[in-house]
C-alpha cells in the first residue's frame, strides 16, 4: 500500500513549508523558508524540555543558536518580525512534530495511497506524489500509525 521512496515526514515537511510560504508572502521569507529546511533536514537542531531549541548555524558549525521567541544570529535583528531562519525553522519542526505524530497510513475510496492527519479541524490526506486534499473521514481507510516508522529528522 505504501510506497517505500517517499516517507511521511518528507510529505509532512512539504506540506509545513507550503504552509509557511503561504502565510509569510514576502520573497526574503521564502529564502528564509527554505533554508529553514535546509536546517531541519540537516537534524542540527534540537526541541528542549522548555520549548526553546538549539538551533546550529549553517556557516559556522562551532556556532549554536538558542531560540525562544528571539535569536542571536545577525539576521534576526535585521529581519522583518525577527523572521530568521532559524525561528523559522524551530517553528516550522515543532508544526511537523504535531503532524508526524498524529498521521497514518491511509487509503482512500479511489485506491490512491498516503498519509493522512488533522490540521486545526480538517482531515488532510497527502498521496506519495505529494498531492495534498482535505477529505472526509469516510473518504480514507487509516491503515497503520505513521510514526512507527523510524525518522530521520529527529522526530
Amino acid at each position: 500500500m505504501t510506497d517505500t521512496s517517499t516517507r511521511p515526514q518528507d510529505l509532512l515537511l512539504q506540506y509545513v513549508e507550503g504552509l509557511a510560504k503561504d502565510f509569510y508572502a514576502e520573497r526574503a521569507d521564502h529564502e528564509r523558508i527554505a533554508r529553514a529546511i535546509t536546517i531541519i533536514q540537516s537534524g542540527k537542531m534540537s526541541i528542549l524540555e522548555d520549548g526553546s531549541a538549539l538551533v546550529g548555524s549553517q556557516s559556522n558549525p562551532a556556532q549554536v543558536y538558542t531560540v525562544n521567541g528571539s535569536c542571536g544570529c545577525h539576521d534576526y535583528r535585521r529581519a522583518h518580525g525577527g523572521r530568521c531562519k532559524h525561528r523559522f525553522a524551530v517553528s516550522m519542526f515543532k508544526r511537523l512534530q504535531i503532524y508526524y505524530n498524529s498521521s497514518y497510513y491511509a487509503e482512500k475510496d479511489d485506491g490512491t495511497s498516503g498519509i493522512a492527519f488533522e490540521d486545526r479541524g480538517k482531515l488532510i490526506f497527502i498521496d506519495w506524489e505529494g498531492a495534498v486534499q482535505t477529505v472526509a473521514m469516510h473518504d480514507v481507510i487509516l491503515a497503520g500509525y505513521a510514526p512507527l516508522v523510524r525518522s530521520v529528522y529527529g522526530i
